[in-house]
């Protein structure tokens, strides 16, 4: 596996847009509007450029080039230098770095932290500085890393880890709490985390292990009867059932079905959606709910789950014994039937079969015999005999366990204590096991695809010795056709009898298993005997329990096998006496059933890729909650013309693509795409899947403008070609909890091993956490993903509007009506621009998501659209609206200062001048003489102009951190209280600058009206800007409303008018 994967490393690496095809490769929405507002501003530079400098000559003439020449030569330089993208490209980099680190903080929260222990969690919650520490160490893979990897020449960039971990920077015992636990690496810069994961369209779930539980739930239970064979299906059991369903209970009660023969419906077709045969499909199939009635029962469900989740406990110990009781209450299960207590001495026999065949002893202290069957080589040898029991193993069934609490039996196990095991026989059967290899993958189930490479008995048998009689019972459970092979008679416990049990009846044993298999569930068949007095002496010899494999060699002829007896232990598990058979399937995580309902609301769309076909996989995905009417599902498996495939459901009842002519394969989706509709792309579950189709699929969703992120496990080298073809890819690491529930002392790696095989399997995800709960936090990371872009979206178009202010300001300079041109101090300008407006724009980046981020859709990253109808448009004009009303109150106040100022501090000037001996502040700026004034007054009313500007575009940032929603509606301290932080010290700045640049006459002469204009003013412009985002958010919401309508429908050519 350690070579599979190193391998296939040198293609990852060598990959120029974080393992991205390149021809498939679409640049992220978010850079193809920046180049646009880059390209825009520096238009806007050019501009102004030349119309500052035609103004200036104009209206100085030849005087440019006086004594005030370069004070005016500069003003079209400052006018450019504001919408230059000359600081900003260093502002972007900044948010980048700053976004990524909250989204960093915020997987560490939900991922990290539940890997600590209770004292350690504390201390992390409480730190209010990981996004600061996530900066920093972010800051150093971006940049200090990359100045090493220039100036390092002697190992070429492809070959460099591309993951640094967060704890690299910090050595403090503090920072290694953290890192010793689940440590979050920071992704490269070219895979784009912040830009793509807030614009997810497409969730993609490539793995079972991720979809489904561990263990399956006992669906529907087999009982011979006086009938013929009877039916009873089981369900979920409920706490306090008659609160929960009160309201629901006709629509409970209704959907409930009566159980039925199997013998009427023996020879049924084989659909699993006919309603001839709904008596051998799951008991879940039988309940037609609405669709109200589903997300009632769904969220109260939920509600209880969570209720008992967040009980919080004295110790930890306490708080696992609650989740322990959690997981039981969902997977009990209980009869549907009210009258199945009449078939409690059929079910005490199973019960008691799957208790003690599930209970196992250590292998390594049971002696190993191997016995062949229909064979006359010799035993194999010792090398052989420890070979068997390495590659062999036993399957744990924890259904049974549920079957057994479920007819009665306790949870632990004091009603088996009277019985004692002494003997346990595996039968594997050659001819099953060959057909188990040959069988191709899509059309093996749940359970079946988990054993896949490991040689599991096909029947496993239990003599056990009753303490109380002291006789011996022989229970067995195993493969329909293996255990009914071995029975001649069935128990009929109804009536206490024991019945022969013909060769109609074992067909029907096997028909009803197979239609069982082909519904995905997982059939378990039980049967017993009585142990012969002389065969329990010869058990009784031995104090050791003795394990024994029993190999079938024999091969079948007509699809039948004849009974062939070879050894004393084939005597004993010979004419056994027929029990029933059990069918169970594997039900979703419950983490799987929110998180398609949180992606459904949030316009992701979920996306399923299976293994297996699809009458296997409808039933699972019925319970996941994906739709399985209509346009629901597509088959990746290529069918050839006139090929016929059995796995289609060929039945006209519920067809999947048969009467909806969806394609079948790669080939024709593409087809499909280009000449008929684009419903493939609405298709939420892809069955027949292999790694390549899926990487292929994945492709085609991105070359149609969906950006996609894949979930998938990290511990194969099966996902990492699905991994590079994806935008974003998260890799979950379940390696060490299937090894520890899988390994029972055997087949052990070291934790280096998977740690290593992990990380190098995982270089193509964007984020690598373990374990199952990550599933469930998913919509909490898209979220914070979805904040941290529209924050840095609302930092960079603040900042991009206060240079246009800047600029405007300076514009309005020389078009100012007073004869003593204002002039823009460069020392506030640089202040300005180096200071004020990045401090307040990157902490808009800590802006936490609105109320409605996840019910948006988000719009599609298609290479021919930049923006949105009229969103360009209106973003212009807004950010010009924006900026000239700043730099228009400040040019008038500027007049009013100007005139006050000089009154006060140039008295002596206004004798000399003839026509400036007015008092007013408005003949003063008339005067012809001012024009070559440069005093203490036009420095003063400069220096005012300047922090007014800043005082409005501090003022109107507020406006800024919400792009759709006014910020009277939200809790600015709540949301952000950095930014609230930054409000108060962009303020002080502004007054330091202001006390700093002026005398205490100047702010005397200053007049009372000039205060009440100059603190009016920025309220004035913030409300205009609310005004406008009041305009933006009617415009997006016509916009959202429109992509709701695309992701909602699944309608195309051949869909039912």
């Amino acid at each position: 596996c350690l070579n599979d994967i190193c391998s296939s490393v040198g293609d990852s690496d060598g990959d120029g847009d974080g393992g991205l095809e390149g021809s498939n490769s679409v640049r992220p929405l978010v850079h193809r509007q920046l180049d646009d507002v880059r390209k825009s501003l520096q238009t806007v530079a050019v501009t102004v450029f030349f119309l500052t400098l035609i103004i200036t000559a104009s209206r100085f003439g030849l005087d440019c080039f006086s004594v005030d020449g370069p004070i005016l030569l500069h003003i079209p330089f400052l006018a450019a230098l504001g919408v230059l993208p000359i600081l900003e490209p260093l502002f972007i980099f900044m948010l980048e770095i700053f976004g990524t680190s909250r989204i960093l903080a915020a997987i560490c929260q939900h991922t990290t932290l539940s890997c600590l222990p209770e004292e350690q969690k504390q201390i992390v919650a409480d730190d209010r500085w990981l996004v600061l520490r996530f900066a920093l160490n972010v800051f150093h893979a971006r940049f200090v890393s990359e100045v090493k990897r220039v100036h390092d020449q002697q190992i070429p960039s492809s070959e460099l880890p591309t993951h640094q971990p967060w704890g690299y920077l910090f050595k403090s015992p503090f920072f290694h709490t953290v890192t010793n636990g689940q440590h979050v690496e920071i992704p490269p810069t070219n895979l784009c985390v912040l830009e793509k994961l807030g614009v997810t369209t497409a969730l993609a779930l490539i793995d079972d292990e991720l979809v489904c539980e561990d263990h399956s739930t006992p669906q529907q239970l087999l009982v011979p009867s006086s009938h013929g064979l009877k039916l009873l299906d089981l369900c979920p059991t409920t706490v306090d059932g008659d609160d929960l369903y009160d309201d629901d209970e006709e629509i409970y009660g209704a959907s409930r079905k009566r159980s039925s023969s199997v013998n009427s419906l023996s020879h049924a077709e084989d659909d699993s959606d006919s309603d001839r045969s709904n008596s051998l499909r799951p008991a879940s199939s039988h309940v037609h709910l609405s669709n109200g009635a589903v997300r009632s029962l769904r969220r109260k469900f939920l509600d209880i789950r969570r209720r008992l989740a967040h009980k919080s406990d004295d110790s930890l110990r306490s708080q696992k014994e609650s989740e322990i009781e959690v997981v039981r209450y969902d997977n009990e299960v209980q009869f549907e039937d009210p009258i199945w207590w009449k078939f409690l001495p059929s079910l005490k026999a199973i019960g008691l079969a799957c208790l003690l065949v599930n209970t196992t002893k250590d292998d390594d202290e049971a002696d190993v015999n191997i016995q062949n069957s229909g064979d006359s080589r010799e035993l194999l040898d010792v090398a052989s005999n420890a070979l068997i029991p390495h590659i062999c193993v036993s399957q744990k069934r924890d259904q049974l366990n549920l079957l057994a609490h479920c007819i009665g039996f306790s949870r632990d196990h004091r009603d088996i204590d009277c019985f004692s095991e002494r003997r346990r026989m595996h039968i594997v059967s050659t001819h099953l096991l060959q057909n188990r290899l040959t069988i191709d993958a899509h059309a093996l189930g749940l359970e079946e695809g988990r054993g896949r490479g490991l040689l599991r008995p096909d029947s496993t048998s239990v003599i056990v010795k009753d303490s109380r009689s002291g006789s011996h019972q022989l229970l067995t459970v195993g493969e329909a056709s293996v255990v009914a092979e071995l029975c001649g008679d069935s128990w009929q416990g109804e009536n206490s009898t024991i019945m022969p049990l013909s060769q109609a009846d074992r067909r029907s044993i096997i028909d009803a298993s197979n239609n069982w298999k082909l519904a995905d569930l997982d059939v378990a068949v039980f049967s017993y005997a009585p142990v012969p007095h002389t065969s329990e002496e010869r058990i009784e010899k031995k104090n050791e329990i003795e394990a024994i494999t029993l190999i079938d060699n024999r091969m079948a002829i007509d699809g039948e096998t004849s009974v062939k007896d070879s050894g004393l232990d084939w005597t004993l598990v010979n004419n056994q006496i027929f029990l029933g058979m059990l069918g169970s399937s594997i039900s979703p995580r419950k983490e799987v059933k929110s998180l398609l309902y949180d992606c459904d609301e949030a316009g992701v769309r979920f996306v399923y890729f299976s293994p297996r076909n699809m009458r296997r996989t409808k039933e699972l995905a019925s319970q996941m909650g994906i739709d399985v009417g209509w346009n629901c599902a597509i088959s990746l498996r290529d069918l050839n013309e006139g090929e016929v495939d059995d796995h289609r459901m060929p039945s006209t009842y519920a067809d999947w693509d048969v009467n909806a002519k969806l394609p079948h394969g790669i080939n024709e989706v593409r087809r499909h795409l280009e000449d008929v509709d684009n419903v493939p792309l609405l298709v939420c579950l892809f069955t027949d899947v292999t790694s390549e189709t899926t990487a292929d699929m994945v492709r085609i969703f991105r070359l149609y403008g969906d950006t996609v992120t894949t979930v998938g496990l990290v511990h194969g080298t099966r996902n990492q070609n699905i991994f590079k073809s994806a935008d974003l890819a998260i890799g979950i690491d379940l390696v060490e909890n299937i090894f520890t529930r899988n390994s029972e002392g055997r087949n052990e790696l070291l934790e280096s091993d998977i740690k290593f095989a992990s990380s190098i399997a995982a270089n193509s995800c964007a984020f690598r956490v373990k374990g199952e709960p990550t599933i469930g936090q998913l919509p909490d990371i898209i979220a914070i993903g979805r904040a941290s872009l529209a924050a840095c979206y609302s930092g960079s178009v603040f900042v991009a509007t206060g240079g246009l202010s800047l600029s405007m300001l300076v514009l309005f300079a020389p078009c100012s009506v007073s004869y003593c041109v204002p002039i823009v101090p460069p020392l506030g300008a640089v202040l300005y621009l180096l200071i004020l407006l990045p401090c307040l724009g990157i902490s808009m980046v800590f802006t936490d998501a609105e109320e409605e981020s996840m019910h948006r859709v988000p719009p599609k990253n298609e290479n021919n659209i930049v923006f949105s109808p009229q969103e360009r448009r209106n973003l212009y004009i807004h950010m010009f609206v924006r900026s000239c009303l700043p730099s228009l109150g400040a040019s008038v106040l500027y007049l009013i200062a100007l005139g006050e100022i000089f009154i006060a501090m140039e008295s002596s000037l206004t004798v000399k001048w003839t026509d400036c001996e007015s008092n007013s502040w408005s003949d003063i700026i008339r005067c012809a003489d001012v024009q070559d004034y440069n005093g203490q007054a036009r420095e003063f009313a400069s220096a005012l102009m300047l922090g007014e500007v800043a005082l409005c575009v501090t003022i109107t940032s507020a406006g800024y951190l919400f792009r759709t929603r006014l910020f009277t509606s939200e809790n600015l301290w709540r949301k952000n209280n950095i930014w609230t932080i930054n409000l108060f010290f962009s303020l002080a700045l502004v007054i330091i600058y202001l006390a700093l640049s002026l005398n205490r006459e100047a702010f005397d002469a200053l007049p009372w009206y000039y205060y009440l204009l100059s603190l009016l003013w920025p309220f004035v412009c913030l409300g205009v800007g609310e005004r406008l985002k009041v305009l933006e958010c009617r415009r997006e919401a016509r916009a959202d409303m429109l992509r709701r309508l695309q992701f909602e429908t699944r309608l195309g050519m051949w869909s039912p008018k």
